[in-house]
């Protein structure tokens, strides 16, 4: 599997985890904007998940989701959405923290990150 694929293969995964952690849209106010998440309509998340779902069956032999293009300006939304809702502080994380052990105490700050990742790949020094 190439770096690129691979990446997007975890990028989706990141954004499963999250939406898990996120919960449904429940509560919404008298406008019909979602209170449970953003206060906006319609609501980031409710579209995140709309998004996965029109994503191939990754247990569809016929279809892989290293074959599914994320349109940036879709990719930057959700960054986006999660950094808005990480708002201005980072949180306190150990230096020597695994990826494991970020992603199970900080969800949302683990998964912005990894989306960062691919958005804004650093390139290699001289260039």
């Amino acid at each position: 599997m190439s770096k690129p694929d691979e990446q997007l293969r975890n990028a989706i995964g990141h954004l499963r985890a999250l939406l898990d952690v996120l919960g449904p849209c429940e509560d919404f106010d008298h406008h019909g904007y979602c209170q449970s998440h953003f206060i906006e309509s319609p609501c980031r998340v409710s579209n995140a998940r709309k998004w996965l779902e029109a994503l191939p069956n990754k247990t569809d032999p016929k279809h892989d989701l290293a074959t599914v293009i994320v349109p940036a300006d879709k990719l930057q939304k959700i960054f986006n959405a999660l950094d808005e809702s990480l708002g201005d502080t980072d949180p306190d994380i150990l230096e020597d923290a695994t990826d494991d052990e970020i992603r199970e105490e900080e969800p949302v700050f683990w998964a912005a990150k990894e989306i960062a990742k691919i958005i804004y790949k650093q390139k290699p020094r001289g260039e």
